[in-house]
Formats: C-alpha cells, sequence, structure tokens
C-alpha cells in the first residue's frame, strides 16, 4: 500500500473515531475535547494543508450530526490549525515534553473561539461570563492533557505503520524488519 493512501486511511480513521467519540459522550453530557487534539496533531505532523482539511471534514461533519444551522466548529478548529502552524514554523521541538505549550496554545486559542460564541449567543450576564470562563479554562487544561497524550500514542501508531512522526525517534532495532520509512522533507 502507498504511503500517501495508508495517511489517508490513517487520518480519516482518526477523524471519524474523534468526532463519533466527542459526539457519542456529548449525548451524555460530557464535554470532552477530541477534535482540538486531533486537528493540533495532524497540523503538526503533517502540515498545515492537511490540517486545515482536516479541520473543515471534521468540523462540517461533527456540525452536521449534531443538526446546527452555522458550522461553529469551522472557527474553532481554524484557529487550533492557525496556532498549530504557529507554533510548528517558529519553535524546535524535538521532544515530547516540548508539545505542552504548544498544546496548550491550541487549545486555548480554541476555547477563546467557543468563549466569543457562547457570548454572542447567551445574554451578557456576570454568571453568564463566569461560567463560560471557567468552562473555557477547564477545557484549556483538559485539552492540553489529551493532546499531550494522543500525540504520544498516535505518533507511536504512524511509526508502527510507517508513516511520518513528530518528535518521536524511529528506533529499528538491528535485525527486525520494518515497513519502508518515509522522509518528511523537514
Amino acid at each position: 500500500m502507498k504511503v500517501r493512501t495508508l495517511q489517508f486511511w490513517f487520518i480519516l480513521t482518526l477523524l471519524l473515531v474523534g468526532s463519533t467519540l466527542e459526539l457519542a459522550l456529548g449525548m451524555f453530557g460530557i464535554l470532552l475535547p477530541v477534535l482540538v487534539p486531533l486537528i493540533f496533531y495532524m497540523t503538526m505532523v503533517y502540515g498545515w494543508r492537511t490540517g486545515t482539511i482536516a479541520a473543515i471534514g471534521g468540523a462540517l461533519w461533527t456540525d452536521l450530526a449534531c443538526g446546527r444551522a452555522f458550522p461553529v466548529l469551522l472557527p474553532v478548529l481554524g484557529a487550533v490549525v492557525l496556532t498549530s502552524w504557529y507554533c510548528r514554523r517558529r519553535s524546535e521541538i524535538s521532544e515530547l515534553p516540548d508539545m505542552l505549550l504548544p498544546a496548550l496554545a491550541a487549545s486555548g486559542a480554541a476555547e477563546a473561539v467557543w468563549l466569543v460564541v457562547g457570548l454572542l449567543q447567551a445574554p451578557l450576564e456576570v454568571g453568564t461570563v463566569w461560567l463560560l470562563t471557567a468552562r473555557g479554562i477547564w477545557l484549556t487544561a483538559l485539552g492540553m492533557v489529551i493532546a499531550f497524550f494522543l500525540y504520544y500514542w498516535l505518533d507511536k501508531a504512524a511509526d508502527r505503520l510507517g508513516l511520518p512522526v513528530g518528535v518521536t525517534r524511529r528506533q529499528v532495532r538491528p535485525g527486525r524488519r520494518r515497513w519502508p520509512q518515509v522522509r518528511t522533507g523537514r
């Protein structure tokens, strides 16, 4: 199987599983940001073009499944792509702990857009602002932690498949056969 085809199916599977998990938990009232860390990972590893296409696909799929008239997730995931692209371009990330600040920035950008959307939809009261701000801070921290762990596990899975990885080093034991390795062009 060609690497591009395998990469396409890997990304599509991640988007479908992430969207379905976020929607299923949302039906029970559990807010768990899954798409934000996935788009963060895809943008950091595969670039802004792939991250943008994945963000558009994930946002439209989730917004259509929720029955929203206005695609709210599109600007949210767009902010994640822009922040991730900026962090990827500006910083030298060589180890996994270096991912915490870019993950925090991407998660914070997504929650900032959600805060603006929530303030535009709700009446402007002190309690509403406090509630939306507290929820935003909690989901920013949660999104950063999820992004950190997803980055680690998705890098391991991509390495096993022979796809480009972000920060985890490719270590091949002598005598062990691997899939053909791909150069990322960085």
